[in-house]
C-alpha cells in the first residue's frame, strides 16, 4: 500500500455513510478499490517471484499482463467511452447500468486525480492502443523529490477532515441529548 492510502479508505467509509445507501453514487467513491486490485496482486506475485520491490515496479512497467491488469480500470480513453455508453442509465432506478455509470466515474475521477499526482508512474493515456506513453505530472503524492512530504500533509488533511465528517453525525447526536433540559427528560 503507499505510504499515505488511508485516504482511499476514509473515502470508501464517508460514501457509505451517505444517508441513501440504495443510491449508486456511492459506487463512484468505491472508483478507487478496483483500480488498485491487481496492482496488489502483482505485489504478492512480485514478492513471491523474487522478494523486491523493484521487481514490482518491473512487473507493472514490463510485464504486458499486469501493465493490462495494473491498467484495467485507468484507462482515460476507455472510461470515457464507458461513459458515453452509459450516460443514459445514470438516472435509471433498478438498473444495474445505473451503478456501473458512477462505478466508471468514480474510475475516471481517480484517474484524473492521477494524471495530477503521479510523477512517472501514472495511467497509460492511449491504452490499450500505445502501452508505454505516461502524462509525467510535477507532483507526486509519494516521492519527495517532486513534492511529496507537502502532499503527505494534505492528505492526512483530507483524511482528517473525512473522520470529522464521518464522526459528526455522532458528535452531533451527543451534544444535542445532553444539551436537552434534565427536566424534559424526566418527563419523557
Amino acid at each position: 500500500m503507499p505510504p499515505c492510502a488511508g485516504d482511499k479508505v476514509a473515502l470508501r467509509a464517508a460514501a457509505h455513510a451517505l444517508p441513501d445507501r440504495r443510491d449508486p453514487t456511492g459506487c463512484a467513491a468505491g472508483g478507487a478499490l478496483p483500480r488498485h486490485l491487481p496492482a496488489g496482486e502483482a505485489g504478492r506475485w512480485a514478492g513471491y517471484r523474487c522478494g523486491d520491490a523493484r521487481c514490482l515496479r518491473r512487473a507493472l512497467f514490463r510485464e504486458p499482463l499486469w501493465i493490462a491488469a495494473h491498467n484495467l480500470f485507468r484507462r482515460p480513453l476507455l472510461l470515457a467511452a464507458a461513459l458515453v455508453l452509459l450516460w443514459r442509465h445514470r438516472h435509471r432506478p433498478a438498473s444495474r447500468l445505473r451503478w456501473a455509470f458512477w462505478l466508471f466515474a468514480g474510475c475516471a475521477v481517480h484517474t484524473l486525480i492521477d494524471l495530477a499526482t503521479h510523477y512517472d508512474d501514472g495511467p497509460i493515456i492511449f491504452f490499450p492502443f500505445e502501452w508505454t506513453i505516461r502524462l509525467h505530472s510535477p507532483v507526486s503524492y509519494w516521492d519527495r523529490r517532486h513534492f511529496g512530504s507537502q502532499f503527505f500533509v494534505f492528505e492526512l488533511c483530507l483524511d482528517a477532515a473525512l473522520l470529522v465528517y464521518l464522526a459528526w453525525p455522532s458528535i452531533r447526536h451527543r451534544l444535542t441529548r445532553h444539551s436537552v433540559d434534565p427536566a424534559l427528560r424526566r418527563r419523557s
